[in-house]
C-alpha cells in the first residue's frame, strides 16, 4: 500500500523500508538515516560520531552534542578528514543557534563562506554550509546578508543542485523571511521547500516545511490551515 502524508494526495511513494521507518520510530534522526545519502568516506568512524551528534540535536540535547562535537574538531586533524570536519562544524553551529549563542554560531562556519573555502568539499556540505551561515547571519540580525546569501545559493543551486539541496535552501529562506514578519513570502519559500522535499522522501525535510507554513498561516490569521500545516508536520515526528 502506497504511504502518503495525512490528508495529502499529492504525497509521493516511497519504498517499504522508508514506510516501516516512518510507522515504527519517533524521532525523524532513523527516517533521516535511512534517506540520507551517505558518501564513500575512509573515515567512517568519524562520519559515524558526526552522525550521532546529530542524533543528540534531534532530541534536544544540545550541550552534549556541542562537547562532542568540539572533541571532534580538535581532535581529527586535517587532509582528508576535510569535508567531516566541515560537516562537523556545521552540525556544531545548529547545536550553538539552538543554545541561543549565535555569534559562536556565526563564528563556526564563518571561514566557509568565501567559495574558494568551499572548492575542495562535495555539493551537499556546501550547500549544507551555505545554508547555514545564511541562517546564522540571520540570526545575528543581518537580515540582508542572510537573504542574499541564500538568494546566491537557491540561484546556483538551481542549475544543479538535489531536491535535497533546494529544500534546505527555500526552508531556510521561509524561517529569514518569517523573522522579518514577511510571512506571505516565507510562505511561498515553504511551499517550494515542501514540493523539493516531496520528492526526496526526506521526513524531517517535510515535517520543518509544514511547520513554517504553519507559522505563516497563523501569523496571517488563517488558524483552520494552520492547525491543519501543524498537524500535517506532527504527524511525521
Amino acid at each position: 500500500m502506497k504511504p502518503r502524508l495525512q490528508n495529502d494526495d499529492s504525497a509521493p511513494e516511497v519504498n517499504q523500508e522508508l514506510a516501516a521507518a516512518k510507522n515504527s520510530v519517533v524521532h525523524l534522526s532513523d527516517a533521516r538515516r535511512l534517506t540520507r545519502r551517505r558518501d564513500e568516506t575512509p573515515h567512517p568512524a568519524l562520519a559515524k560520531e558526526i552522525e550521532e551528534a546529530r542524533d543528540l540535536l534531534d532530541r534536544g540535547q544540545s550541550s552534549e552534542a556541542e562537547s562532542r562535537l568540539r572533541r571532534i574538531i580538535m581532535t581529527a586533524g586535517g587532509g582528508d578528514k576535510a569535508p567531516l570536519l566541515a560537516r562537523a562544524r556545521c552540525t556544531l553551529s545548529v547545536a550553538l543557534e539552538m543554545l541561543g549563542r549565535y555569534p559562536e554560531s556565526l563564528e563556526t562556519v564563518q571561514m566557509y563562506e568565501t567559495p574558494e573555502s568551499r572548492a575542495h568539499l562535495d555539493a551537499e556540505t556546501a550547500t549544507s554550509l551555505r545554508v547555514r551561515i545564511g541562517l546564522a547571519y540571520n540570526y545575528t540580525g543581518d537580515h540582508p546578508k542572510a537573504i542574499a546569501l541564500l538568494n546566491a545559493a537557491q540561484r546556483e543551486t538551481s542549475e544543479a543542485g538535489s531536491d535535497a539541496q533546494m529544500g534546505a535552501v527555500y526552508e531556510a529562506l521561509a524561517r529569514i523571511y518569517r523573522s522579518i514578519a514577511e510571512y506571505t513570502i516565507a510562505r511561498d519559500h515553504a511551499h517550494k521547500a515542501l514540493d523539493h522535499y516531496r520528492r526526496t522522501g526526506d521526513w524531517r525535510g517535510l515535517a520543518e516545511a509544514y511547520f513554517s507554513i504553519a507559522l505563516a498561516d497563523m501569523h496571517e490569521g488563517d488558524y483552520d490551515a494552520g492547525l491543519e500545516n501543524f498537524k500535517q508536520a506532527t504527524t511525521l515526528v
